[in-house]
């Protein structure tokens, strides 16, 4: 993470500096527990911050509060910035922003360009065409240090267990911290010219901070994915100005402590640090035990929960900075640990994307075995990078690889950044068929397609249709196809990942709850039948189908008799409701068969790659559908001609992940089913 530390050229004690991290500008004796010119106890924290990242991403269970090592870093990353700020502006009584930024481009900069052209090689080999833009994007975002704001444009989820994550997901973390390394430098300078004082500064500063805590407190939803407020630079700052605010109160400290009685170098003198000591340990105790016990539905965490923790890692870090040793620096300035919080940044990029594409590379091995390689080659890679290429480049510049050319170092530069952008557009166009084996999918010319509605002559046939489902409704929705057949008034009500059946009817005991947007979609998607005439409704089953269903506390899977039971319940008390609503006929659009990556052996992966499971339960569907009047458009049969998967339709990638449709191959997909529709008539179940 970013808040490795980095060298400052001065080095004339007592300064502070970022290798130093010493925040005490007066003291004789300078940290305990350092290495070199490096806090061993902050090295620590940093490495137990990294490791609890990585077993989330490796093992989430049971590390299912791991990523709260990142809010670790939020803080530490405050606090260690500022401090230097601080030291800066008392030795020079100025910033100098552009020097700061170029030591930041030159401690982070290096092994996020290697480590984003590996991704662009990875991607261009492994990932679905369908995909590769938006990996392309991705990769463009991180660069820019937005990856944040990407992610939450793309409505994307950091907690959801998806099978084709980003391999680039983990740097919106490293997006918010560049962000505010960006600004707040500016700001502190500001602060200094304007404020009258200290207490002005920060006052100014707890406002700032308060603004952000509410806009996530505003922001949250109980019960709904989190990631918006989890991606969010205005959610995220206050834990970075905690860290900013403890730096300026203790740097006040020490200097007092340095012109007043000999209370020792901080102020509170030898007991003082050792009871110091003593609180750090219990706050790292404390938020090691939620590591193991709380997750992203934990909504005391969104509502204060990580502002406490934000202070708890305040005081581990004045803990860890104690220039007299303590119960703090004892435990964390050990060397294993040292040794990885040295290298943290390298693990923390390299970590995600070698997990992402281990799943490419080994499709059939164990999920143990998967977990032992990435941590492996994670170990291996960062290391390399870490000390060939970041921490040369870091400590020399980019002389450090053209020692004898002027310009060298200035044309690698750009040849880097040529690299990056140039790859990035490379990938973004190679999005042509995955594969060799591609389905064509042929239906009548629509004369009418892409035209307005007033073109059709009067006795065109005009249908009402209702679409009802999960995310494969909302693509087609959100991209407009449903408007271009202009004689089919198609109206979407979908909602991503969620079901049109209640699942606490059939989900296991201890389970979390739905979504209250789950919850919201049941009750919108037959009130969107009530307000349309006579409409035919079409739902596009969602693979959660081929889960699990509990009945009576017991688990039944698909080709149980239990389960089969439970899917005709489902399409019954559909078929029921809808009508209800108004609708004049109910047509279910039935599964298609997927090759989807199995992201960590997620079993509802497992199922809806697996060709039986598939058939079987289609055909449980259509024996249903027969018996009960209800269409069926048999997509199975267009998609996986011959039980054949199928990764492109006309010479188009099929899937952007997997399961959903790409850009290239949903029009297509939405015309065979429009002509599905206009097959069964507008007259099609009226009496």
């Amino acid at each position: 993470m970013t808040s490795e530390n980095t060298t400052d050229s001065a080095t004339n004690p007592p300064a502070v500096t970022e290798n130093s991290q010493d925040i005490n500008p007066s003291s004789e004796t300078g940290l305990a527990a350092t290495r070199g010119n490096r806090n061993g106890a902050l090295d620590g924290l940093r490495g137990l911050a990294v490791i609890a990242v990585m077993a989330y991403h490796v093992v989430p269970n049971p590390f299912t509060g791991g990523w709260l090592g990142v809010d670790l870093f939020f803080v530490l990353s405050g606090f260690l910035i500022c401090a230097m700020l601080l030291r800066e502006h008392d030795r020079t009584d100025a910033i100098d922003y552009k020097r700061f930024l170029i030591r930041r481009a030159r401690r982070l900069l290096p092994g996020l360009i290697l480590m984003l052209i590996a991704v662009l090689t990875a991607a261009s080999i492994y990932e679905y065409a369908g995909r590769r833009k938006h990996v392309a994007i991705d990769v463009l975002s991180s660069f820019f240090q937005v990856s944040n704001w990407r992610l939450i444009l793309a409505n994307e989820s950091y907690f959801a267990n998806v099978s084709v994550p980003s391999p680039i997901r983990h740097t919106w973390s490293l997006g918010v911290q560049e962000q505010f390394y960006f600004i707040f430098p500016l700001v502190l300078l500001f602060l200094f010219k304007k404020a009258r004082n200290w207490n002005m500064i920060l006052l100014i500063l707890l406002v700032v901070g308060g603004v952000s805590f509410w806009r996530m407190l505003d922001l949250y939803v109980p019960g709904t994915d989190p990631s918006r407020v989890y991606f969010g630079t205005d959610t995220r700052l206050y834990e970075l100005l905690i860290g900013v605010i403890g730096a300026i109160w203790l740097h006040r400290r020490t200097k007092r402590a340095a012109s007043g009685p000999a209370r020792g170098p901080r102020g509170w003198g030898r007991q003082g640090e050792q009871v110091i000591g003593v609180l750090g340990l219990v706050a790292l105790a404390t938020i090691v035990y939620w590591m193991f016990t709380v997750n992203e539905f934990s909504p005391w965490l969104f509502q204060g929960g990580l502002a406490l923790i934000g202070v708890m890692t305040l005081v581990m870090v004045v803990a860890a900075t104690s220039p007299l040793p303590n119960a703090m620096t004892k435990l964390l300035a050990n060397k294993p640990l040292m040794v990885v919080g040295d290298q943290s940044y390298s693990l923390y990029i390299w970590h995600w994307p070698v997990i992402v594409y281990l799943i490419w590379i080994m499709p059939n091995s164990s999920e143990l075995s998967r977990q032992i390689a990435a941590v492996v080659i994670t170990i291996v890679i960062s290391t390399l990078s870490h000390r060939l290429v970041e921490r040369p480049i870091h400590q020399h510049g980019l002389r450090a690889f053209v020692k004898y050319r002027p310009q060298g170092g200035k044309v690698l530069a750009i040849a880097s950044v040529v690299t990056v952008l140039a790859g990035s557009g490379l990938l973004y166009v190679s999005n042509g068929p995955a594969g060799s084996d591609s389905v064509t999918v042929r239906v009548p010319a629509d004369p009418y397609y892409g035209k307005d509605r007033e073109s059709i002559p009067d006795f065109y046939p005009r249908q009402t249709v209702v679409l009802v489902g999960a995310s494969t409704a909302v693509g087609l929705a959100e991209r407009g196809l449903v408007n271009e057949t202009p004689d089919l008034y198609v109206y979407s009500s979908a909602s991503v990942g969620c079901t049109t059946y209640l699942r606490e009817a059939v989900k296991a005991e201890g389970e979390g709850p739905d979504r209250e947007a789950c919850i919201e979609f049941r009750k919108s998607w037959q009130e969107a039948i009530e307000i349309r005439n006579d409409p035919l409704v079409v739902l596009l089953l969602h693979t959660r189908l081929l889960g699990d269903f509990y009945v009576d506390g017991q688990a039944y899977g698909p080709g149980t008799p239990e389960h089969d039971d439970v899917v005709r319940g489902i399409l019954a008390e559909f078929k029921e409701k809808s009508l209800e609503a108004g609708a004049r006929k109910v047509a279910i659009v039935n599964m298609a068969c997927h090759e989807r990556p199995d992201f960590g052996n997620i079993p509802s992966v497992t199922r809806s790659n697996s060709m039986e499971l598939t058939r079987n339960l289609n055909e449980l569907i259509a024996d249903w559908a027969q018996v009960n009047d209800v269409a069926v458009f048999d997509q199975y049969s267009v998609l996986c001609d011959g039980d054949t998967y199928y990764d492109s339709v006309n010479g188009k990638a099929l899937y952007d992940d997997g399961l959903h449709y790409t850009e290239d191959s949903a029009p297509i997909i939405w015309q065979w089913l429009a002509y599905e529709i206009r097959r069964l008539g507008p007259d099609a179940g009226r009496d």
